[in-house]
């Protein structure tokens, strides 16, 4: 719309024209000009009539050359018009003419009005045109304004229409009045629809995590006027119901005088930058779990860790594994690894030089080094042997920023590995000594049974029976070997008992005293309440007795044997520095002596049969080998401690039990007796020898006796046999089928069957065998009588 009438414009047309200024000869040249003009108009028109002279009127014409020199020439050109006009017109036009009559009576009052006139004229035409040149200065301002706003305006519009960001404005009411097209995608609303319904029907928003409503930014901002910053975790809800995330802000419309006259609302689809946050955050949870868990496991590991810096060599991180195994405080040496003053060894004893540090070689030479096995003395007595690792940490541009460690301390390891290597040496050769020992037992069996026979038949020929007392001795002496033998490998039949083990020492004094001789003194220290053990008194008695004799040979000059019992818990952690330990309360039993002491070399060898430093007529080398066997047989563990020079710990733990274990029943001796019958027996026994024999003396008794060889062969027997058998006499290790498993599978067709086992070895081969069951058992070699009266003797049901 046009500011402008059409008088004004044409006016302001006509004032375009006006001379500059500074144009003074331009201006007055004018102003003379339009007088002369004007003077030749007034001529013209005056000497058209017959009277040259115009009284009334002379200076009429004037007045027109005065209004155009004031406006187009300004103030002082028309000033001069108005005074060339008046006497112009006195000189042609006043009576008498072409005279001046300024100061005549006759021309002053037409002089005067013409001046006043003139005058006024030119001050009412010249502040005329100043008004018409200001107001085409404010007409220009306000065409430039109107063009600025008109240009604003589009270019608000194109940027509403264009902006990323919705915008809703409303009125004071929370009444909406614009919507862009950003807002009308985001809330489902066309501008025409929205526009006049309240903001809070339009803008919908609730919190992402409760989905409870929140306060709108509109209202808010109509209750405080001023500027509401974003949100964050808010969601729009459109006209179709689809949830957004959004962030807004509102901000207050204010007038000239800050009158607040509506709201801008502003807000933006964040979605997808929500939805990266979320997967941030999560990624940020994950790596802080993660680091919490990494964190954990370094600070649990067994394994020392440190991580060293490069190339100041500043520990990074240092895990207490690494504090235990290195017995090395970082905060005492500023963070720093001290190289210089650590002293590690190669395996053959070699100081590593710094250079030759696994760190150092993975630093120079860019390599890992991984599991080098060291020595080192953490208190300087105490060999520790650990493996060393080292990797660099490598940037983005390959350099190497820092060094991870790792140390395992394996010294515990290797001891384990060694006991288990000396264990299983030690189980080879009791099974090789226990089957040598059964298969003589059997041998002997069959010596003493045939010389006994013999020397019988020889007294009742009243010959000399001599050469057989002789060999009868020589087969004794060597069932006392395998005897041995059996006791180290653990299969020999033993009484175990519920048994206090400080009364077996006690009744030991004299004999031990004896045994040592009165150069050594014999001390005890057996503590009171001392727990109970089950175990064989006898053969506790014979490990005392064998470790007296062998304290006894390590002191020859003489010195002190000391015996201690006390009861003890093994934790694990002694176990699982001990093979075969298992934790739990224990009796002790401590013997040491002031003697030579052992090697390591020794001490690895010493409860292997045979094995002896002494002097060949001195000993069998089956001490502690018996020792050995007796104590594992007794669920025990034996260790040796030892130093050259020093004297020998031996240490014995025995598990303890309740009071209430059962006792052993006594087994009652075999007596020679009538020992003749007339029952069935069935003889099983692999040895073809042994089973001859036994079949010999049993028919020899009047016995009936079916044989077979084998567990099988013996089930066939008993089924083809229609008649009752009395009694079952079986070897307990026999190929297919042994006689334990014999014995319960003919029980259940022959309930009153009688059972009587042997064998040159027991306790391996007959599962949880207990005294009650060994009433009923016949220990490999025995002789022809004692055969005889042990069937004798259960067939009467004297034994259990």
């Amino acid at each position: 719309m046009s500011i402008e009438s059409p008088k004004k414009k044409t006016i302001q047309k006509l004032a375009l024209y006006a001379i500059p200024e500074k144009a003074y000869l331009y201006r007055y040249g004018l102003a003379l000009l339009l007088v002369i003009i004007a003077t030749l108009i007034k001529l013209a028109l005056v000497y058209s009539t017959d009277n040259p002279k115009d009284p009334n009127a002379p200076f009429l014409v004037y007045f027109p050359a005065i209004i155009i020199s004031v406006w187009y020439c300004g103030i002082k050109p028309g000033l001069f018009t108005i005074v060339l006009s008046a006497i112009v017109g006195d000189f042609f036009f006043i009576a008498p003419i072409y005279t001046l009559k300024i100061f005549n009576t006759n021309g002053l009052p037409n002089f005067l009005t013409f001046l006043f006139d003139s005058l006024l004229i030119n001050i009412l035409i010249h502040n005329l045109h100043k008004y018409i040149n200001r107001s085409d200065i404010v007409i220009k301002e306000l065409r430039k304004a109107e063009a600025t706003v008109k240009a604003q305006s589009e270019q608000l519009r194109i940027t509403l229409v264009s902006i990323g960001d919705g915008v809703i404005a409303t009125d004071t009411n929370g009444y909406v009045t614009l919507l862009n097209p950003e807002a009308q995608r985001l809330t489902g609303w066309k501008e025409e629809e929205a526009i006049g319904q309240t903001i809070s029907s339009i803008f919908e928003i609730i919190n992402e995590h409760s989905k409870k409503k929140v306060e709108n930014p509109v209202e808010k901002v109509l209750l405080e006027g001023k500027t509401v910053e974003m949100a964050n975790h808010t969601m729009l809800i459109s006209k179709e119901g689809k949830h957004t995330h959004i962030a807004d802000s509102g901000a207050p419309i204010l007038d000239d005088s800050d009158n607040v006259t509506g709201v801008v609302l502003v807000f933006r689809d964040v979605t997808a930058s929500r939805q990266a946050e979320c997967e941030r955050e999560q990624m940020l949870e994950q790596l802080q779990a993660e680091h919490i868990f990494l964190e954990t496991v370094i600070e649990q590991l067994p394994t020392g860790v440190f991580i060293t810096e490069v190339p100041s060599g500043k520990i990074l991180r240092w895990n207490p594994a690494m504090e235990h195994h290195w017995h090395y405080d970082v905060n005492l040496h500023n963070g720093m690894f001290d190289y210089q003053n650590i002293q590690i060894f190669h395996k053959d004893g070699k100081q590593y030089l710094p250079e030759e540090w696994p760190l150092a070689r993975a630093i120079s030479g860019r390599v890992i080094i991984k599991d080098e096995m060291i020595r080192f003395q953490p208190d300087q007595k105490t060999w520790r042997t650990l493996l060393l690792s080292a990797a660099p940490i490598n940037n983005n541009q390959g350099e190497i920023t820092a060094i991870v460690n790792t140390v395992r301390d394996i010294s515990d390891l290797l001891s384990l590995e060694e006991q288990l290597r000396q264990t299983q040496k030690m189980e080879a050769i009791g099974r090789l000594a226990g089957g040598v020992a059964h298969d003589f037992n059997n041998i002997l069996t069959i010596i003493l049974s045939y010389t006994e026979l013999l020397e019988i038949e020889l007294k009742e020929q009243e010959q000399d029976i001599d050469i057989i007392t002789e060999i009868q001795k020589a087969a004794k002496k060597a069932a006392s070997l395998t005897s041995q033998l059996l006791s180290f490998s653990r299969r020999q039949v033993i009484k175990a008992e519920v048994l206090d083990i400080n009364p077996v020492i006690s009744n030991m004094n004299n004999m031990l005293q004896r045994i040592i001789g009165e150069d050594i003194a014999l001390e005890y220290e057996l503590q009171p309440n001392l727990g109970k053990v089950l175990a064989d008194a006898g053969q506790i008695e014979q490990v005392i007795l064998n470790m007296a004799v062998n304290a006894r040979d390590a002191m020859p000059g003489g010195g002190t044997l000391r015996l201690k019992t006390t009861n003890v818990t093994l934790d694990e952690a002694y176990a699982d520095e001990h093979y075969e330990v298992n934790p739990g309360a224990y009796v002790l039993i401590e013997i040491s002596d002031t003697g030579i002491g052992m090697d390591h070399e020794t001490q690895s060898h010493i409860f292997e049969p045979f094995f002896t430093t002494k002097e060949s007529s001195k000993g069998t080398g089956l001490g502690l080998s018996i020792v050995y066997g007796i104590v594992q047989q007794s669920n025990g563990h034996i260790w040796v401690y030892s130093e050259k020079g020093v004297g020998t710990v031996f240490k014995i733990y025995l598990p303890l039990v309740a009071e209430s274990v059962k006792q052993a029943v006594s087994l009652k001796p075999i007596e020679r007796s009538d020992s003749k019958g007339s029952e069935t027996i069935l003889l099983v026994e692999d040895e073809q020898l042994i089973r001859k024999l036994a079949s010999k003396v049993l028919k020899e008794n009047g016995y009936t006796v079916l044989e077979a060889q084998n567990g099988f062969e013996a089930l066939e027997v008993s089924e083809s046999f229609s008649n009752t058998i009395h009694l079952l006499i079986s070897d307990m290790v026999m190929p297919k089928m042994g006689g334990w498993s014999l014995s319960r599978e003919l029980m259940k067709k022959y309930s009153d069957l009688k059972i009587l086992l042997m064998s040159g070895y027991s306790s391996e081969s007959v599962p949880n065998l207990n005294l009650a069951e060994e009433l009923n058992f016949l220990q490999k070699p025995f002789t022809a009588i004692e055969f005889i009266s042990k069937v004798r003797m259960v067939l009467d049901n004297k034994l259990n």
